[in-house]
């Protein structure tokens, strides 16, 4: 399929000129990372994944049904939420989350009654508090084109997906200002269709041709898996840019970028989206 899209030479732009300018931002980080928090950090997860099937339903006669036989139905019809129960969503997100916390070094429990696991601590203790998962399945329509000659060519595909979304709230312990802090990431995948048009010099016809990939429940998985590992260094991240902040505020300064520490290549780069948004 033909995209004209230069987002990632963009991005690997932006960063190195962005980098290259922050100066304070990067000391700060670069210290936080040689020196990990030896705070706490007790992570609480929910009881249940909120899954829910998107998907039209297969019989359109039962358009005068209820909304929650609707949903019941179409939850009976998906290909990939009703085959992910919540044991083993749990079993390949907390794990992945766990191991890339303690690499990144930082000192991480879970589930544990929050009185009992801070009885002994003061204000150097922070819940992870995960309020909310969501898996939904989808489709959508998506368009391939091309300009051949004069005339601009389209081919529609309709495409499966699958949306992870997490909600965290942060809370730190026996701080004046108690108030949590909500985040937001969200993580998807979808059918892949590798496409493009040619015409045949002899007739002047033109044909699409293509190849489809689609999503599978393995494929899933692997994504749950890699969620527990995005959102523990999006935790980390943002403990490390909210260090900044508090560190740029003493000296009267506000930072201008939020940064994301690459630990593979042991790099700061520039977070754009991939990161928590902030809620509230």
């Amino acid at each position: 399929m033909k995209y004209l899209n230069k987002r990632s030479y963009i991005l690997l732009f932006l960063t190195v000129l962005l980098l290259s300018s922050c100066v304070p931002e990067k000391r700060l980080a670069r210290n936080f990372i040689d020196n990990p928090p030896s705070n706490k950090f007790l992570i609480i997860t929910p009881d249940f994944v909120l899954k829910e099937s998107l998907k039209p339903l297969s019989d359109t006669t039962l358009e005068d049904v209820s909304q929650r036989k609707k949903d019941s139905l179409a939850f009976l019809e998906s290909e990939f939420v009703q085959n992910i129960p919540d044991e083993m969503f749990f079993s390949l997100y907390l794990p992945a989350m766990n191991e890339e916390l303690d690499s990144l070094g930082l000192n991480v429990t879970f589930n544990k009654p929050p009185r009992e696991f801070f009885s002994d601590t003061t204000s150097n203790a922070y819940i992870f508090e995960i309020a909310q998962i969501q898996l939904q399945e989808y489709s959508e329509k998506i368009y391939d084109y091309d300009i051949i000659g004069r005339e601009t060519y389209y081919k529609r595909h309709t495409i499966d997906g699958i949306l992870l979304n997490a909600w965290v709230e942060l809370q730190r312990v026996n701080a004046s200002d108690n108030k949590p802090v909500l985040l937001f990431a969200e993580l998807s995948k979808t059918d892949k269709i590798d496409g493009y048009f040619h015409q045949n010099q002899l007739t002047g016809k033109v044909k699409y041709s293509y190849k489809r990939d689609d999503l599978s429940v393995s494929e899933v998985k692997e994504m749950i898996r890699k969620a527990g590992r995005i959102h523990a260094r999006y935790m980390f991240d943002f403990l490390m840019n909210q260090y900044i902040k508090a560190k740029m505020r003493n000296d009267e300064m506000k930072p201008r970028y939020y940064l994301h520490y690459n630990r593979f290549e042991n790099t700061l780069e520039f977070a754009e989206d991939d990161r928590f948004t902030r809620q509230r």
